[in-house]
């Protein structure tokens, strides 16, 4: 098989798309709190559709989108954690963490997510216990990431 022949038949691109970075560690998150995760950098955004102001991903082109979310957060032991990606609002995937100590952990948390061109998609955690807690801005481990699917 050529090379002409195995890249066939392939149409559109990868757009929009974006890449960003916790850029601060995220403090004094009440327990049995659902808590949108804020203070995000942009690392790539070509087509503007990421609002680093609200943490809010409008893809502004209709289709299938890969969102893919990773954030350290601090556990409390035999408490469950929850990592959310919500669309407009509601829950739309969900992977839960429970530890039996205080630790640091980093969850992931990815999805195939239907879109509108006005749809928002954003990310949050509940952290379950009785302490106040944090999301870590630990570098190129914090990222909160996007793009459409080729269909």
């Amino acid at each position: 098989m050529t090379r002409a022949n195995f890249v066939s038949g392939v149409r559109g691109t990868n757009t929009p798309f974006f890449v960003a970075r916790k850029s601060g560690d995220q403090t004094g998150i009440s327990d049995q709190t659902e808590t949108k995760i804020t203070g995000w950098s942009e690392i790539t955004d070509p087509q503007s559709t990421f609002d680093t102001s609200n943490a809010r991903f409008t893809p502004a082109v209709a289709g299938n989108y890969r969102i893919g979310l990773t954030a350290w957060i601090a556990t409390e032991s035999n408490t469950r954690q929850a990592l959310r990606i919500k669309k407009n609002g509601s829950t739309v995937e969900q992977i839960q963490v429970s530890t039996g100590g205080d630790v640091n952990i980093p969850v992931h948390i990815s999805a195939i997510i239907t879109c509108d061109t006005d749809d928002y998609i954003e990310p949050y955690v509940y952290l379950d216990g009785s302490q106040t807690r944090t999301v870590y801005s630990s570098g190129v481990e914090m990222q909160f990431s996007g793009f459409k699917i080729i269909e």
